[in-house]
C-alpha cells in the first residue's frame, strides 16, 4: 500500500519547533510589543525555509509518494529504488567535493529510477487490462464459440455476422498477445536495469574510499551502462504509443 506522507510544505509548517515559535511570536506581540510580531515572523520564516528546502526531505517524499505497481514489476522496481537509496545514503556522509564529482552518477541513477517507475505505472495499466480481459471475457474462448457458430450457421447473413465478429476477436487477440510480449520484455528490462544499478552503486561505494582523481577517472565507466539502459527505456516508451489501455 502507498505510505502516508506529508508534503515538504506541511512537514515544515507542522514541525513542532516551528509551531512553538509561532505561539511564542503571537504571545510576545500581544503581551509585550507589537514590533516583535514582524521580527518573530521573519525568524519563523527562516526556520520554515530551512526545513522546506532540505534536499533529504524532498528526496524521501518523492520515494514515499510512489504508488504500488503490478506485482510482477514491484519486486524488480524495489531493487532499482534500493540502489537509488543506497547511493544517496552513501553520499550523504561524504565531503562536498566528492558529492560534486559523484553528482553525474547520482543524477543518472535518479533519472533511470524515475523513468523506470513511470514506465512501470503505464505497463501496470496494460497488465491490469490483460488480466481483466481474461477474467471477464476471454477472447480465446469467444473465438472457439464463434467458430462453432460459423460452422453451424445455415443463414448466409448470420454466417457473415459471425465471421465479422471473429475477425474483430482475432484482432483483439493479436493486440493482447502484443501487449503480453511487450510486458514480458519490459519485465526482463527491469531485471537488467536492477542488475546494472546494483553493480554501479557497489562500484561507486568502493570508489568513495579512493582519492578524488580515482573518482574522476572511473566515472565514465560507471555512467556508460546506465546511459545504455536509459536508451532502452526510451525504446519501451516509444513502443507504448501503439497501445491504449483503458
Amino acid at each position: 500500500m502507498k505510505r502516508n506522507t506529508r508534503s515538504p510544505f506541511l512537514t515544515a509548517f507542522f514541525n513542532p519547533i516551528n509551531l512553538a515559535m509561532l505561539a511564542v511570536v503571537a504571545a510576545s506581540s500581544l503581551c509585550a510589543a507589537w514590533w516583535l510580531l514582524p521580527v518573530g515572523l521573519l525568524l519563523w520564516l527562516v526556520m520554515f525555509l530551512v526545513i522546506f528546502t532540505n534536499p533529504a526531505l524532498h528526496f524521501r517524499n518523492r520515494i514515499a509518494s510512489r504508488e504500488p505497481l503490478a506485482q510482477r514489476f514491484q519486486s524488480r522496481f524495489d531493487r532499482i529504488q534500493q540502489s537509488q537509496l543506497a547511493l544517496y545514503s552513501a553520499l550523504s556522509g561524504t565531503r562536498q567535493g566528492v558529492q560534486r564529482m559523484m553528482k553525474p552518477l547520482q543524477d543518472e541513477i535518479n533519472l533511470a529510477t524515475d523513468q523506470a517507475y513511470q514506465l512501470s505505472r503505464r505497463m501496470t495499466l496494460l497488465e491490469n487490462h490483460i488480466l481483466v480481459s481474461k477474467t471477464y471475457r476471454n477472447p480465446e474462448t469467444e473465438k472457439v464459440d464463434l467458430g462453432l457458430k460459423i460452422t453451424g450457421a445455415s443463414n448466409p447473413d448470420s454466417r457473415q455476422d459471425f465471421e465479422d465478429a471473429l475477425r474483430m476477436v482475432d484482432g483483439q487477440i493479436a493486440s493482447l498477445n502484443s501487449m503480453a510480449d511487450l510486458l514480458d520484455r519490459f519485465e526482463a528490462q527491469l531485471t537488467t536495469l536492477a542488475n546494472v544499478l546494483e553493480g554501479s552503486v557497489t562500484s561507486a561505494i568502493r570508489l568513495l574510499a579512493m582519492e578524488q582523481t580515482g573518482l574522476r577517472s572511473e566515472m565514465a565507466s560507471l555512467l556508460t551502462p546506465i546511459q545504455d539502459q536509459l536508451r532502452q527505456l526510451d525504446t519501451f516508451k516509444a513502443q507504448m504509443v501503439q497501445f491504449k489501455a483503458p
